[in-house]
């Protein structure tokens, strides 16, 4: 980690005038493009794809298991190939471990390819291309779009594959099919704490980056210990707490302050990884919990967003009139000044 610890804004530089606001912005509107709510979104309607009309063939089933292999391997060597890179290979470790984990889930699955393992392939696979999603600002767009678009191109098989094993029966989640998911959320939180950037700065850093590395440091550390039950069994008995927002928060912050690669590095994809992990799990949880209810859920939340964003829409038009108006004021006060100094001008002796 000492040798990127010198500033290298180059790295970063994803358009010509870009600066730390930039950056922390985008990070922004990644991590909203793939929330808890979107995770959800996406998870539903992925239970209701309807199978009645799916004539499930042997060739057509094991044609989609060979497909999700290939193309899964695919992205798992972009990715390994992008690794050994200087600039983005220490950024990438990290998320690098949760692919690896992901892809343990999906090659036991696929050996059963049963419903419940279908289900828990779907599941890992939608948080990592959540994952991946929000890591796409910085040096590490060029990297993660194209694997993106690979495990997009294989997403049509996994529906495929679901079917095969479902059948004509609705596709069902209970909490148990959570479980590969925990298991990934406690790597990804441990290994989070284990390089947070708080445990090394050194004693000239800024007070504000000592204040935020310490901050995303007690999140982590209550999300490690607080929030979730250490067990799988622990888990699905109790109500954990969530703290992704508050931890995206202390991404974008860090993402601002930070003037070196190596915790720009740690952001984008520890912090980044830890969010989307976090996110991925919540919505597993919390549709397990009440599958019917869930819909009903998602649906207000979803009218409740709707309006809020009309309502800002509506706020900004207003601020823009406003503006006009004050312009027109302006201009017309201007006029007249202009105007009266005229008419006072004495008139010039005949």
């Amino acid at each position: 980690m000492a040798a990127a610890a010198t500033d290298n804004q180059a790295n970063f530089a994803w358009t010509s005038e870009s600066n730390q606001n930039d950056l922390s912005a985008q990070a922004d509107e990644l991590s909203s493009a793939m929330s808890e709510l979107e995770f959800r979104a996406e998870l539903l309607s992925s239970l209701e794809v309807n199978t009645a009309d799916f004539q499930a063939e042997a060739a057509n089933c094991e044609g989609a298991k060979a497909a999700i292999k290939n193309s899964f391997s695919a992205a798992k060597a972009a990715i390994d190939l992008a690794i050994a890179v200087p600039v983005v290979g220490l950024a990438l470790t990290h998320t690098k471990n949760a692919f690896d984990q992901v892809e343990m889930i999906m090659q036991d699955g696929l050996k059963v390819a049963d419903a419940a393992s279908m289900i828990t392939i779907k599941l890992s696979f939608t948080a990592l291309k959540g994952i991946l999603s929000s890591l796409a600002l910085g040096n590490l767009k060029s990297v993660v779009v194209p694997v993106l678009d690979t495990l997009n191109s294989i997403e049509s098989s996994i529906i495929d594959l679901s079917k095969c094993a479902m059948g004509t029966t609705k596709i069902v989640i209970d909490q148990s099919h959570c479980s590969s998911l925990a298991d990934l959320y406690r790597q990804v939180i441990a290994e989070s704490i284990k390089i947070n950037p708080a445990l090394s700065l050194p004693t000239d850093a800024s007070e504000d980056l000592k204040r935020l590395a310490a901050g995303s440091l007690s999140v982590l550390d209550l999300m490690d210990k607080s929030s979730i039950a250490t067990t799988n069994d622990g888990l699905l008995a109790s109500r954990p707490i969530f703290a992704s927002d508050v931890l995206d928060q202390y991404r974008s912050e860090l993402l601002r302050v930070a003037t070196t690669d190596d915790i720009k590095d740690y952001a984008i994809s520890a912090l980044g990884t830890s969010i989307g992990v976090s996110n991925a799990l919540e919505s597993c949880l919390r549709v397990a919990a009440d599958p019917i209810g869930a819909v009903d859920e998602l649906n207000d939340e979803l009218e409740a967003q709707a309006y809020y964003d009309d309502d800002e829409d509506e706020d900004d038009e207003d601020e823009d009139d406003d503006e006009d108006e004050v312009e027109e004021v302006n201009a017309a006060e201007v006029q007249s000044e202009k105007t009266e100094e005229v008419v006072n001008q004495p008139v010039a002796a005949a």
